[in-house]
């Protein structure tokens, strides 16, 4: 379980890019044609997933917390007892302190953006 630690760890910086990259994506789907019936090529042929570009990206974002989420449920129903216990509670802290740092990660991105933003005033 310790080996995708590291791993873990790359959600980090698309998390803390995520809301620019978003915002990137609709002003670019907005302003160029080009991409905006791309989009919707894409989105209309049969190969195609039923979901949007858009939701693609965000899933990612939403993986470290629902994976938190679902240790959470699973360590309530396991006894403590149980041989799988500990590690399900060592993937949790692990799991909760990536959270965490993706959190901490888009803090001081967004501090940044602001930092910025006032600099050019």
């Amino acid at each position: 379980m310790y080996n995708i630690a590291p791993l873990l760890k790359l959600y980090q910086r698309y998390v803390s890019h995520y809301e620019r990259a978003s915002q990137c994506y609709f002003e670019s789907k907005e302003k160029v044609k080009e991409f905006a019936l791309f989009l919707e090529k894409a989105q209309m042929n049969h190969e195609s997933s039923v979901l949007s570009l858009d939701s693609y990206l965000i899933m990612p974002v939403q993986r470290i917390p629902r994976y938190k989420l679902l240790l959470e449920e699973i360590l309530k129903y396991t006894p403590e007892d149980a041989e799988d216990y500990e590690d399900l509670r060592r993937a949790l802290n692990l799991i909760s302190e990536q959270a965490d740092q993706c959190n901490e990660a888009t803090r001081r991105r967004e501090n940044t953006e602001k930092l910025r933003s006032i600099q050019k005033n």
